[in-house]
Protein backbone atom coordinates (compact mmCIF):
# COMPACT_ATOMS: atom_id res chain seq x y z
CA UNK A 1 0.00 0.00 0.00
CA UNK A 2 1.10 3.58 -0.62
CA UNK A 3 1.35 4.58 3.05
CA UNK A 4 3.57 1.56 3.69
CA UNK A 5 5.76 2.55 0.75
CA UNK A 6 6.13 6.09 2.10
CA UNK A 7 7.07 4.79 5.55
CA UNK A 8 9.53 2.28 4.06
CA UNK A 9 11.16 5.02 1.97
CA UNK A 10 11.81 7.32 4.93
CA UNK A 11 12.71 4.44 7.28
CA UNK A 12 15.33 3.27 4.77
CA UNK A 13 16.88 6.73 4.72
CA UNK A 14 16.81 6.93 8.51
CA UNK A 15 18.39 3.48 8.86
CA UNK A 16 21.18 4.19 6.38
CA UNK A 17 22.07 7.76 7.26
CA UNK A 18 22.57 9.89 10.33
CA UNK A 19 21.18 12.94 8.52
CA UNK A 20 18.21 14.83 9.92
CA UNK A 21 15.22 14.91 7.60
CA UNK A 22 12.55 17.44 6.78
CA UNK A 23 9.44 15.97 5.14
CA UNK A 24 8.22 17.77 2.03
CA UNK A 25 4.61 17.30 0.98
CA UNK A 26 4.21 18.48 -2.60
CA UNK A 27 1.48 16.41 -4.24
CA UNK A 28 1.72 18.47 -7.43
CA UNK A 29 5.05 16.66 -8.04
CA UNK A 30 4.72 13.46 -5.95
CA UNK A 31 1.79 11.83 -4.22
CA UNK A 32 0.59 13.40 -0.96
CA UNK A 33 2.16 11.98 2.20
CA UNK A 34 -0.73 10.39 4.11
CA UNK A 35 -1.39 12.01 7.49
CA UNK A 36 -1.04 8.66 9.26
CA UNK A 37 2.43 8.35 7.73
CA UNK A 38 3.25 11.90 8.86
CA UNK A 39 2.08 10.98 12.39
CA UNK A 40 4.38 7.97 12.49
CA UNK A 41 7.37 9.68 10.87
CA UNK A 42 7.44 12.85 12.98
CA UNK A 43 7.69 10.70 16.10
CA UNK A 44 11.25 9.86 14.97
CA UNK A 45 13.82 12.15 16.55
CA UNK A 46 15.62 12.85 13.25
CA UNK A 47 12.48 13.96 11.41
CA UNK A 48 12.62 17.65 12.26
CA UNK A 49 9.47 18.84 10.55
CA UNK A 50 7.41 19.14 7.40
CA UNK A 51 6.87 21.66 4.65
CA UNK A 52 3.41 21.39 3.14
CA UNK A 53 2.97 22.80 -0.36
CA UNK A 54 -0.28 20.99 -1.10
CA UNK A 55 -2.45 24.11 -0.89
CA UNK A 56 -4.94 21.98 1.08
CA UNK A 57 -5.85 23.73 4.33
CA UNK A 58 -7.63 20.66 5.72
CA UNK A 59 -4.43 18.64 5.24
CA UNK A 60 -2.40 21.41 6.87
CA UNK A 61 -4.78 21.50 9.84
CA UNK A 62 -4.28 17.74 10.10
CA UNK A 63 -0.52 18.27 10.47
CA UNK A 64 -1.12 20.89 13.18
CA UNK A 65 -3.42 18.44 14.99
CA UNK A 66 -0.72 15.75 14.90
CA UNK A 67 1.72 18.13 16.60
CA UNK A 68 -0.90 19.06 19.20
CA UNK A 69 -1.52 15.38 19.94
CA UNK A 70 2.22 14.75 20.30
CA UNK A 71 2.71 17.69 22.63
CA UNK A 72 -0.34 16.76 24.71
CA UNK A 73 1.03 13.23 25.09
CA UNK A 74 4.47 14.55 26.07
CA UNK A 75 2.98 16.97 28.58
CA UNK A 76 0.82 14.22 30.09
CA UNK A 77 3.88 11.98 30.41
CA UNK A 78 5.88 14.81 31.95
CA UNK A 79 3.11 15.50 34.46
CA UNK A 80 2.98 11.82 35.44
CA UNK A 81 6.75 11.77 35.88
CA UNK A 82 6.59 14.90 37.99
CA UNK A 83 4.18 13.22 40.41
CA UNK A 84 6.89 10.69 41.22
CA UNK A 85 9.47 13.35 42.09
CA UNK A 86 7.61 16.53 42.92
CA UNK A 87 4.17 18.01 42.42
CA UNK A 88 5.54 20.98 40.51
CA UNK A 89 4.20 22.03 37.13
CA UNK A 90 7.54 23.79 36.56
CA UNK A 91 9.23 20.43 36.85
CA UNK A 92 6.77 18.96 34.34
CA UNK A 93 7.57 21.77 31.88
CA UNK A 94 11.31 21.17 32.40
CA UNK A 95 10.90 17.48 31.57
CA UNK A 96 8.75 18.32 28.55
CA UNK A 97 11.35 20.74 27.20
CA UNK A 98 14.19 18.24 27.77
CA UNK A 99 12.34 15.55 25.86
CA UNK A 100 11.15 17.70 22.95
CA UNK A 101 13.75 18.07 20.23
CA UNK A 102 12.36 21.36 18.85
CA UNK A 103 11.91 23.32 22.04
CA UNK A 104 8.25 23.41 23.04
CA UNK A 105 7.07 23.08 19.44
CA UNK A 106 7.59 19.34 18.95
CA UNK A 107 8.37 19.50 15.24
CA UNK A 108 8.52 22.36 12.77
CA UNK A 109 5.59 22.98 10.42
CA UNK A 110 6.11 25.23 7.39
CA UNK A 111 3.53 26.42 4.90
CA UNK A 112 4.62 26.36 1.25
CA UNK A 113 1.51 27.95 -0.24
CA UNK A 114 1.55 31.75 -0.26
CA UNK A 115 -2.25 31.88 -0.59
CA UNK A 116 -2.59 30.07 2.76
CA UNK A 117 0.23 31.93 4.48
CA UNK A 118 -1.66 34.23 6.83
CA UNK A 119 -4.27 31.67 7.85
CA UNK A 120 -1.54 29.10 8.47
CA UNK A 121 0.47 31.46 10.66
CA UNK A 122 -2.61 32.29 12.68
CA UNK A 123 -3.33 28.58 13.15
CA UNK A 124 0.21 27.84 14.36
CA UNK A 125 2.59 27.43 11.40
CA UNK A 126 6.19 28.04 12.40
CA UNK A 127 7.09 29.73 9.15
CA UNK A 128 6.59 30.16 5.42
CA UNK A 129 8.61 28.78 2.51
CA UNK A 130 6.56 29.51 -0.62
CA UNK A 131 8.29 29.69 -3.99
CA UNK A 132 7.07 33.30 -4.29
CA UNK A 133 9.66 34.17 -1.64
CA UNK A 134 12.15 34.08 -4.53
CA UNK A 135 10.35 37.06 -6.03
CA UNK A 136 8.92 38.83 -2.98
CA UNK A 137 11.17 37.97 -0.01
CA UNK A 138 10.58 41.21 1.92
CA UNK A 139 6.81 41.03 1.46
CA UNK A 140 6.65 37.45 2.75
CA UNK A 141 8.95 38.33 5.64
CA UNK A 142 6.67 41.26 6.47
CA UNK A 143 3.62 39.00 6.31
CA UNK A 144 5.32 36.58 8.70
CA UNK A 145 6.18 39.31 11.19
CA UNK A 146 3.10 41.56 10.90
CA UNK A 147 0.34 39.20 9.75
CA UNK A 148 -1.22 41.94 7.64
CA UNK A 149 -4.45 40.98 5.84
CA UNK A 150 -3.97 43.62 3.13
CA UNK A 151 -0.54 42.19 2.35
CA UNK A 152 -2.05 38.68 2.14
CA UNK A 153 -4.61 39.95 -0.39
CA UNK A 154 -1.81 41.58 -2.41
CA UNK A 155 0.14 38.30 -2.37
CA UNK A 156 -3.00 36.46 -3.49
CA UNK A 157 -3.21 38.81 -6.49
CA UNK A 158 0.49 38.29 -7.27
CA UNK A 159 0.05 34.54 -6.89
CA UNK A 160 -2.60 34.58 -9.60
CA UNK A 161 -0.17 36.28 -11.99
CA UNK A 162 2.64 34.00 -10.88
CA UNK A 163 0.64 30.90 -11.77
CA UNK A 164 -0.21 32.01 -15.32
CA UNK A 165 2.62 30.07 -16.95
CA UNK A 166 2.33 26.50 -18.18
CA UNK A 167 4.50 25.42 -15.26
CA UNK A 168 5.29 27.03 -11.88
CA UNK A 169 8.84 27.60 -13.13
CA UNK A 170 7.56 29.51 -16.18
CA UNK A 171 5.33 31.61 -13.94
CA UNK A 172 8.29 32.32 -11.65
CA UNK A 173 10.43 33.34 -14.63
CA UNK A 174 7.70 35.65 -15.96
CA UNK A 175 7.35 37.29 -12.55
CA UNK A 176 11.13 37.77 -12.28
CA UNK A 177 11.12 39.38 -15.75
CA UNK A 178 8.23 41.66 -14.71
CA UNK A 179 10.11 42.97 -11.67
CA UNK A 180 13.37 43.39 -13.62
CA UNK A 181 15.46 40.66 -11.99
CA UNK A 182 16.09 38.77 -15.23
CA UNK A 183 15.23 39.00 -18.90
CA UNK A 184 13.80 36.62 -21.51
Amino acid sequence: DFQGDVLAFYQTILANSDTNIFLYNIPQIAAQIPLDAVRELVAHERILGIKDSSGDMDYFKGILEIRKEMLDAKLNKACLLSLDETNSSAYAKKILNERTREREFGFTILQGSETLALESLRLGADGLVPSMANVYPSELSSLYHNQDEALQRWLDDQSFLYRQGNTPQQGLKEELIDIGVTYD
